[in-house]
């Protein structure tokens, strides 16, 4: 669970709808989970008494109404928090204390109360039909409100007339059960947020990848407490953003599933045809992964990796192959050829991803693909998982490939160190030393995994 933040947290009286500041000891408060529209009531908007209208304060004034008729006289709770007026934004460094402490609010928070304004009041549609508007609400597919849903000790639903939705409560079976089906988050971590962090990277970026956020660099920012990370807030860096976290990620943790995503999304199309970064850059890439894991048996160990200014550096093993039909178009005037890695993780993809036809999703060993772009550094021009069952090694599956078929020259690489390139700004600095082959180059050895892949599912 998120650490306990010590900076000081504004909260709103319900009765008076005045607000204080606290530090450490801090009264048990509710806090409202939502997504902004036009007219939200600021800090600066609420503390003028002759700013106090529109939608916005309607919200909040909502927002107090319902806790104070929600509950027993004695059980009422006396301070509630809102994003949208507690914090003074024309500070950037409130803002950026706010935004690594709010995960840790909303776990210390009694409860928190999800308005879905776009789900029409109860008392006009037919009860069957609420749950239909619930999954198409807005707020599931907000970049925010996902830590909001995971951290929250209690967690209840109204719809647009602050009504309780019933039947989504997330500490109850069924209640989780269908949170799990609207997000595709295991029911488990949403009863038990302590298990989030036995999730590995990838498995918890793949909950993030079809939410939105409005500003570019909030795709980063909102995930800082799923990856229990603390980082300063840059807005005007957009995407670069992500990149940071993911640097933090590694820094932090020994993961390797961070490098497993798969472009098989329909925004990753314009790039099919570039050398690729080891980096995903944005959480959509990881949006076809059904279930990522680290080996409980690992397939190799690595000394500690690292990010470097020439990319990751990582002392590995890997296998070397040629002379695959077709491939040696590909290979650059230097008679580089593809290494190939194994790492430690696997992934179980959805059928429509894998391109398999059987219901259950497959377990497979996840690869990435290298070629050299300047001396001492590599960049990923594939990455995929290769359809095998994790009892077979990457070089028994290579063995069997080049017994297959004639001509195919399988080496093992003996453990050296390796610099990947780890963003596309890492490839356009090497590209610009005029080292590297143009993009047709590329694009031929991309073509050229995509051949291998075929063989491997032929042998399959």
């Amino acid at each position: 669970m998120p650490s306990f933040s010590e900076i000081a947290m504004r909260l709103i009286n319900i009765k008076t709808m005045k607000v204080e500041s606290f530090d450490r000891k801090r009264p048990p408060y509710a806090i409202l989970s939502h997504w902004w529209s036009d007219n939200e009531t600021t800090f600066e908007r609420f503390v003028d008494d002759n700013e106090r209208h529109g939608a916005g304060f309607q919200k909040i004034e909502s927002f107090c109404k319902f806790l104070t008729e929600r509950v027993l006289p004695e059980e009422r709770l006396e301070w509630c928090w809102v994003d949208t007026c507690c914090i003074d934004r024309r500070s950037s460094s409130e803002l950026s204390e706010a935004v690594n402490s709010m995960a840790a609010w909303y776990a210390g928070s009694q409860l928190c109360v999800a308005y879905l304004s776009d789900v029409p009041s109860q008392k006009t549609i037919a009860e069957a039909a609420v749950m239909d508007y619930v999954k198409e609400s807005e707020w599931f597919s907000r970049g925010w409100t996902l830590q909001e849903l995971l951290f929250s000790a209690e967690l209840v639903f109204c719809d647009s007339e602050w009504d309780e939705i019933h039947g989504l409560d997330k500490n109850s079976v069924e209640g989780s059960a269908q949170i799990s089906t609207i997000t595709g988050i295991p029911d488990h971590c949403i009863q038990k947020p302590d298990i989030i962090y036995h999730h590995c990277v990838a498995d918890k970026m793949s909950w993030a990848a079809l939410r939105e956020t409005t500003r570019v660099e909030d795709e980063a920012y909102c995930l800082l407490g799923l990856f229990n990370i603390n980082m300063p807030l840059l807005y005007g860096e957009g995407s670069k953003a992500f990149f940071r976290l993911q640097r933090e990620i590694i820094d932090r943790y020994e993961d390797e599933s961070i490098f497993a995503w798969l472009d098989a999304h329909p925004a990753c199309n314009e790039h099919r045809d570039k050398i690729m970064p080891l980096l995903a850059p944005h959480p959509s890439w990881f949006v076809y992964i059904s279930r990522v894991s680290t080996h409980r048996t690992l397939i190799e160990h690595r000394r500690p990796y690292r990010m470097t200014n020439r990319g990751l550096e990582i002392e590995t093993s890997a296998i070397e192959f040629s002379g695959l039909q077709g491939y040696d178009r590909a290979i650059s005037a230097s008679g580089e050829e593809l290494l190939v890695i194994q790492m430690n993780c696997s992934a179980k993809f959805s059928c429509e991803a894998s391109g398999r036809a059987d219901n259950e999703p497959k377990l497979q060993s996840w690869l990435i693909c290298l070629r050299r772009l300047v001396a001492h550094q590599q960049a990923s021009v594939y990455v995929n998982a290769l359809c095998w069952t994790t009892g077979d090694t990457l070089w028994q599956e290579l063995t069997r490939l080049k017994e297959a078929s004639s001509g195919v020259t399988v080496r093992r690489r003996s453990p050296e160190k390796y610099y990947v390139a780890a963003s596309n700004e890492q490839i356009w600095a090497s590209r610009s030393a005029s080292i590297v082959e143009d993009n047709g180059q590329a694009t031929r050895a991309v073509s050229s995994l995509d051949t291998l892949m075929e063989h491997f599912e032929r042998l399959g």
